[in-house]
């Protein structure tokens, strides 16, 4: 199971973020946050508090990239403080210094300058690039739908391209799975295909068209 907890857009704060965390945290569960903190104290909150991979949004420049990069890595691969109270005692410890041990660094490409200098962020070596489409568009001048539709010689494709030629896996964010299907024919190997919100409101609605056939 993977939870993937919305920091940047959400009305929450620190103490929510962290108590998701502990609640999602089971054997076969991968807790994720996008995360608008750069601070390094605060991300080794909530990485110490069992988050297994933050998506940072909005890198543009691969000094950014490398600052983050560290902070989600022990030592020697990182710069990332080793808190061995983290979690209960019921969970697995992270064992400092190897690649098993350290969270996922997930750095978002959502602008023209993150895009003009994604090959330099790639070679900081993130664990993954994750598209905002929505973002990204807007900031090239051009509709969501124009920038997911163009296919295998668009922009999109192009990123997914270079993310595995760097060894970077390719994400973007869809939303639903139609568009999922066709980013992932892009090349794209992650993607959120559905909210919480989105789907209390599925079920929602379905709740209510019930009603009216039963009358």
């Amino acid at each position: 199971m993977k939870i993937y907890g919305e920091s940047a857009h959400s009305a929450g704060l620190p103490t929510p973020r962290l108590t998701i965390n502990d609640g999602g945290i089971h054997p076969g569960a991968w807790v994720s946050f996008r995360d608008p903190a750069v601070d390094v104290g605060t991300l080794g909150r909530v990485l110490d508090a069992g988050a297994c991979g933050i998506i940072f949004p909005t890198v543009e420049d691969p000094a950014t990239a490398a600052t983050l990069v560290a902070a989600t890595r022990f030592a020697p691969r990182g710069k990332r403080s080793y808190g061995p109270t983290r979690r209960s005692p019921r969970y697995a410890k992270p064992a400092p210094g190897g690649m098993e041990g350290d969270a996922l660094c997930i750095l978002m490409i959502e602008t023209a300058a993150g895009l003009a200098n994604l090959d330099a962020i790639l070679a900081t070596g993130p664990d993954a690039i994750f598209v905002g489409p929505y973002d990204l568009s807007l900031s090239l001048g051009m509709t969501p739908e124009e920038l997911t539709g163009e296919g295998q010689d668009g922009i999109l494709a192009d990123i997914a391209r270079r993310c595995r030629e760097a060894n970077v896996v390719p994400g973007i964010y869809t939303g639903e799975p139609m568009l999922s299907e066709n980013m992932i024919s892009l090349g794209f190997r992650f993607m959120p295909v559905a909210s919480d919100t989105g789907l209390l409101a599925v079920a929602a609605r379905d709740a209510v068209e019930a009603r009216h056939l039963r009358r």
